[in-house]
């Protein structure tokens, strides 16, 4: 039982101990970046889930808010491909279609924008942003 934690504990140390100072845990990283969202502060965010992504590269939340962050700082094509990502690690998360529909529609990409607002409401039929969003969408691709 003793050598099993020994093992354990050196498994967890010697990356620690070999990275550089800013390596962290993830989820000490994404509780920054998200409380530096939170604040507004995107280039403090950005830079925060730039870091757990790097921790941790199949981390479909950071891509999210990555993507978040791009969105409000109008670098639509950077949303795109973090939401895209996103979408690949973690298809059934209605809220990631929702967020790439906006950057679509942001970018006035409509026929783009279409399926993933209809993808949101498959399971949020009351979304009423998607709601709209899908039925301007629509609109604006002479889609009745």
């Amino acid at each position: 039982m003793s050598a099993q934690i020994a093992t354990a504990l050196v498994v967890f140390l010697l990356p620690a101990l070999s990275q550089p100072a800013l390596a962290q845990d993830p989820r000490t990283a994404f509780e920054s970046a998200q409380n530096a969202l939170l604040k507004k502060d995107y280039a403090s965010a950005e830079k925060g889930f730039q870091e757990v992504l790097r921790l941790d590269p199949h981390s479909a939340s950071a891509y999210s808010n990555l993507g978040v962050v791009y969105m409000r700082t109008q670098r639509f094509d950077s949303a795109i491909r973090a939401l895209q990502e996103a979408k690949k690690l973690a298809p059934a998360v209605r809220a990631i279609d929702l967020n790439l529909g906006l950057a679509y529609y942001h970018k006035q990409e409509f026929a783009k924008a279409i399926p993933e607002f209809s993808q949101a409401l498959q399971s949020q039929a009351d979304n009423y942003q998607a709601r709209y969003l899908l039925g301007m969408s629509c609109f604006m691709e002479d889609e009745y």
